[in-house]
């Protein structure tokens, strides 16, 4: 395994942070060739997604930074990197030495490195960034920041270009989900499709997202890690389609499948040539926020009608078909977990183990489920000041062992052919301190209040988000991502466009019922400790009062009672949490061996109210 270069040897990490600051050196050479005055480098591919397979990480392989969000820019004579909260410790630590600034965002990351640009660069300076990796939002939003000082942003792949060792790019099986009579199939998610581009007054739509490609066709694949999606494009017209996407891919028996459906086949590469032969004057309907740059150049603007796409709006409410089969996803996952700190809490010498042997196990525990196709994402597995690091994901060269006293955070999901789940759970191994109790049980009524709150349809995620902080604010604290985002089903585990945030871009979405969110209010304390409580809750109307929504928590495994401060729970906040645990006793008990169960039954046990 691949290891990241600041988590290796002393000897390995210069000659790595030695590689970078010559990659650098060579970016930097050829902007003063070109006379171009500064290069982009986000972390995306032509369809925006958040994980990306190893041939389109050109920023990580730059600059060494590993997180999910980051943009590197390089001018002719400095490099800076500018990335969330979510990953300032991480990039603290993978930029340290490599002669890459780190900068933390003032706002939202490309309004604080547009501003950096204007600051630094001549008026009529040129910028570069290969425009597949922005897309036409990120593009239009720097270009009008740019052009108060009359730079321009161009189109250029020398960072690729450069890039001598590029893995070759993966073409993986795509497979079909089955269409059972209870879900929706392919033809009448396109007629449900054409529908609302009627109503929109549209006849030809192009789908630029994978997932949303993936749910409309009821096909999944392999192509991107963590995310069971395939590299494609989808045209819909009003009564026929086109897939983009490397034949390959497709078995001949798929391929007449879609034919049937009116689905023709294209190459993956031929959406350019397809574009630039669009009839002249049709409008296409298009997701400004998947549409990347360069293809968007393919057509005069006036040709594309750029809103939210359709398919994320359809997509995101889940069908009771797929609610059923998730709960069913659930009880198994949640007896996968159960295995897995079984396995912790019975090991003779837990002090051998590491944060990485932990993920590890936890892995092959979920494997063993019949459906399993991956984790959602790699396990966050993090003891003690590991867990204050957001993100944080253990490697084999220094995943921290499991001994003495301690928080240890586990966060983490697997992808089923029935559901994709998302959990973390925060347990002391050893004994906890009062402040610590505090800090969990402040955390756990953030999470409870979220998780029991009525409220009026029209609610959005932005008005949520205090339900989940109000407890820790009382005291003077907070944390710094959001409360919860969207989940897919058999899908990407961070869907849009419901958010619950205090963010307004974030969390600008009214919540229907039917979607499925995380829950997941936390606290980080740098170089101490991280807490943090995750279940998947679904939006479905309020048993009290008509025109009012709540939310029915989903993910099924025990809090850690050890963390909990009984005195600073309420009545109903206990009510809540042993109607909870009772809940995850009667789903997981039937699936564990007797050994199991006595562990489970101990962690279930009710709070005296």
């Amino acid at each position: 395994m691949q290891k990241h270069p600041c988590y290796a040897s002393l000897t390995k990490k210069q000659e790595k942070l030695l590689t970078v600051k010559e990659k650098i050196i060579q970016l930097q050479q050829e902007l003063r060739k070109k006379n171009k005055q500064a290069l982009i480098i986000p972390n995306m591919d032509p369809h925006q997604s958040e994980y990306l397979p190893d041939y389109w990480k050109i920023r990580d392989w730059y600059s060494g930074f590993t997180g999910s969000a980051g943009i590197l820019v390089v001018t002719q004579k400095e490099a800076l990197l500018w990335t969330d909260s979510r990953y300032f410790l991480q990039a603290a630590l993978e930029l340290e030495g490599s002669g890459i600034a780190f900068q933390k965002p003032r706002g939202s990351l490309s309004n604080s490195y547009g501003k950096w640009l204007i600051e630094q660069l001549p008026e009529g300076s040129q910028v570069v960034c290969n425009l597949e990796t922005l897309s036409v939002v990120h593009h239009r939003f720097l270009s009008e920041l740019l052009s108060q000082k009359k730079i321009s942003l161009l189109h250029d792949t020398l960072a690729e270009d450069l890039y001598t060792d590029r893995p070759v790019p993966g073409a993986y099986p795509v497979f079909e989900l089955d269409e059972v009579e209870e879900s929706l199939s392919r033809k009448e998610k396109l007629t449900l499709i054409r529908r609302e581009m009627a109503e929109k007054g549209q006849f030809h739509y192009l789908i630029t997202a994978l997932d949303d490609i993936a749910w409309t066709l009821n096909l999944r694949g392999q192509d991107i890690p963590f995310n069971p999606v395939f590299y494609a494009y989808l045209y819909i017209g009003p009564t026929s389609a086109i897939l983009f996407v490397q034949q390959s891919q497709l078995s001949t028996s798929l391929t007449e499948k879609l034919k049937i459906d009116n689905i023709n086949i294209r190459s993956y590469d031929a959406i350019g040539t397809w574009l630039d032969h669009f009839p002249e004057g049709e409008i296409l309907l298009a997701d400004p926020a998947s549409l990347n740059s360069h293809l968007y150049g393919s057509l005069p603007a006036k040709q594309f009608q750029l809103e939210s796409g359709i398919v994320e709006q359809l997509k995101c409410i889940k069908t009771d078909y797929e609610v059923q089969a998730l709960s069913a996803t659930m009880a198994a996952d949640g007896a996968a977990l159960v295995k897995a700190f079984y396995w912790l809490d019975s090991h003779p010498n837990r002090a051998s183990l590491s944060e990485y042997d932990f993920a590890e196990r936890l892995i092959s525990s979920r494997k063993e489920i019949p459906g399993y196709l991956s984790e959602s994402f790699f396990p966050i597995v993090g003891f003690r000041e590991n867990g204050a690091i957001v993100h944080y994901r253990p490697e084999i060269s220094h995943a921290k062992k499991l001994e003495g006293d301690g928080l240890f955070l586990v966060d983490s999901g697997g992808q089923y052919l029935k559901g994709t789940t998302d959990i973390t759970r925060t347990i002391v191994l050893g004994e906890a301190n009062e402040l610590q109790r505090e800090h969990f049980t402040r955390v756990l009524k953030g999470h409870i209040a979220l998780a029991s709150a009525v409220f009026p349809e029209g609610t959005t995620g932005l008005q949520l988000d205090s339900f989940a902080r109000m407890y820790l604010w009382e005291a003077g604290l907070d944390f710094q991502h959001g409360t919860g985002h969207g989940v897919g089903f058999c899908l990407n585990v961070h869907e849009g466009p419901q958010g619950i945030s205090p963010h307004p871009h974030r969390a600008k979405t009214i919540f229907r019922a039917g979607m499925l969110t995380s829950n997941e209010p936390g606290l980080y304390l740098t170089g101490e400790y991280g807490i943090r409580t995750e279940n998947l809750i679904l939006c479905k109307p309020s048993s009290q009062a008509t025109g009012f929504l709540e939310f029915e928590t989903l993910s099924l495994f025990p809090i850690d009672r050890n963390l909990i401060d009984e005195k600073m729970l309420c009545k109903k906040e206990k009510n809540w949490l042993n109607e909870y645990h009772e809940k995850v006793w009667q789903a997981l008990h039937p699936l564990l061996n007797e050994q199991e169960k006595k562990w489970l039954q101990e962690k279930c046990r009710s709070i005296h109210s």
